[in-house]
């Protein structure tokens, strides 16, 4: 870095030293406005990035769980399949995996299989099902069909 300072002859006075950095720079092609748009566009593309892990870092330096398992905890968040991919799916109240909304019966077990089979119901008996949030209760036909 220094060294093209020191292989400049010390006799050059400030306004020849002055002409010849304004030379060097004249040399060098100044980006236009695509280059300027870019590294704009460029820019503006990193925010959520950053915020997103900005977000995790945040969550897993704050979880009750040790990293790992706030991550996977995280993960476990996504749903039933999620969770037994990472192997999360039978966890109880207060385990890391546990969320309410897998746990379709209420028993305290995430992603557990349901009591009843669907399509086991005794005549008369009402389904229970759940779509994402929302609750559907029909009564199932007297004939099985």
């Amino acid at each position: 870095m220094w060294s093209k300072y020191l292989a400049k002859p010390v006799s050059m006075s400030a306004s020849e030293q002055l002409q010849e950095n304004q030379t060097e720079r004249r040399g060098k092609p100044r980006p236009g406005f695509a280059g300027f748009l870019s590294s704009v566009i460029l820019k503006l593309m990193a925010i959520p990035v950053v915020a997103l892990a900005t977000a995790l870092s945040v969550y897993i330096r704050t979880s009750p769980y040790p990293p790992s398992a706030a991550l996977a905890h995280l993960v476990a968040r996504a749903g039933c399949p999620a969770a037994a991919a990472i192997g999360l799916a039978g966890a109880r109240v207060g385990e890391a995996g546990y969320h309410a909304h897998n746990d379709p019966d209420g028993d305290g077990i995430a992603c557990s299989p349901a009591s009843v089979p669907e399509g086991l119901a005794a005549p008369g008996q009402l389904m229970e099902t759940k779509a994402g949030g929302a609750k559907f209760v029909r009564p199932k036909p007297a004939g099985g069909g």
